[in-house]
């Protein structure tokens, strides 16, 4: 069996660095992913190619295993693909979740077996790995990540990519003419296109095939899926129209759609992180789980939230809410309080200080939900 590489470029003290805290900069994605393996550690590997910023993938480790990858743009464009690749007919018009809890949904309601779920699930992962990994320098984060629920696979990153090897090494050989396949070719010089595609000498293969697809903005997920082959069976021909000055390479951009805001949730409790994330989630909003105080300022720093919901019990919440109010930048922030005590007095004090609102711990989820919509507007 081949085996896949990954040279160790760091010191102890880097790999448990990078394994306990957040970080941001230009590494190579391969060096931290391997770093976190070696730390047997669990979070959520977050990489983003400078050259191409409209796409973000995620990696979900935990105990050095890989459990899911994917990318958060164009999550429909990759399902649809991957579905027909896996032979597996599951029709839907948009994504009102995520790609994994989409599929998740569909297996609980016995439209997917846990056969054919693990397979799409795997064949997704393999996908982003290849496009994380074959970046020589990319911006990456690292941070500490709840468990995936439920947990469907859990995979040495080795077994995955052990099979994989020819594909990683194609995209590796065609950057940067295709930065990732959720770029949208299309045809740069019209005139000049017709005239190579319809002159009597013409040997480039597939070239009539592909032709369709390249002036209907789609992504190479979807022109892959359409034509009915594998992507990497279209991807050489591809560069080959690049280096031609035929086509170019558009970034993804999706179209403009209502987003809804970003919550940060500062507990120390795993439950209530779950409860809140399972509440949110569903309904369309990213929620930041942050379960200790150290590097709080930071996290929020490199990705501002919308509305804070902060436990004022077991972590030093009113000092933090005074903080914040001093803060030009976070001082507009809504925060609701995360209490046990929701008696008249600890209300009253909690507004004082510049609570937004209060809310139990044992929440309702609709309760929630409801102050989560009244607190934020609902397109950001």
């Amino acid at each position: 069996m081949k085996t896949v590489s990954l040279p160790i470029a760091a010191t102890q003290n880097r790999i448990e660095r990078s394994a306990a805290e957040p970080s941001l900069g230009l590494e190579a994605p391969i060096q931290v992913l391997h770093r976190i393996i070696l730390a047997q550690a669990s979070g959520k590997l977050s990489v983003s190619d400078p050259h191409d910023p409209e796409v973000l993938w995620q990696v979900f480790v935990g105990n050095g295993q890989i459990h899911f990858a994917t990318s958060l743009a164009g999550q429909g464009d990759r399902l649809a693909y991957f579905l027909k690749v896996a032979g597996i007919f599951l029709p839907f018009d948009t994504l009102k979740t995520s790609d994994y809890q989409f599929l998740c949904s569909q297996w609980r309601v016995g439209r997917l077996t846990l056969a054919q779920l693990r397979a799409v699930l795997t064949l997704m992962t393999q996908d982003a790995l290849i496009q994380i990994l074959k970046l020589p320098q990319a911006d990456v984060r690292v941070e500490r990540q709840l468990g995936l629920d439920p947990l469907l696979i859990s995979v040495p990153i080795v077994k995955l990519l052990s099979s994989e090897l020819s594909a990683l090494r194609l995209w590796q050989t065609v950057l940067p003419d295709i930065l990732s396949p959720l770029q949208r070719p299309t045809i740069d010089d019209p005139k000049r296109w017709n005239e190579v595609l319809n002159s009597p000498g013409q040997t480039i293969p597939r070239l009539h095939l592909i032709q369709p697809f390249l002036g209907s903005n789609f992504c190479l997920y979807q022109i892959a899926r359409e034509m009915g082959v594998e992507l990497i069976g279209i991807v050489p021909l591809l560069q080959f129209l690049v280096r031609l000055g035929l086509i170019r390479m558009q970034p993804y951009r999706a179209q403009p759609q209502r987003v809804k805001p970003t919550i940060a949730c500062i507990d120390g409790s795993v439950e209530v992180q779950a409860n809140v994330k399972r509440t949110l989630e569903p309904e369309g909003y990213q929620v930041i789980s942050l379960t200790e105080p150290t590097h709080v300022w930071s996290i929020l720093q490199q990705q501002p939230p919308h509305m804070l919901l902060l436990d004022v019990d077991g972590f030093d919440g009113y000092s933090f809410v005074k903080a914040l109010s001093r803060s030009e930048r976070f001082k507009s922030m809504p925060v609701v309080a995360l209490s046990e005590r929701q008696g008249i007095v600890h209300r009253l004090w909690a507004r004082r200080v510049g609570v937004t609102d209060c809310l139990a711990k044992s929440f309702d989820p609709k309760v929630l939900q409801d102050l989560v919509q009244q607190i934020v507007p609902t397109v950001v």
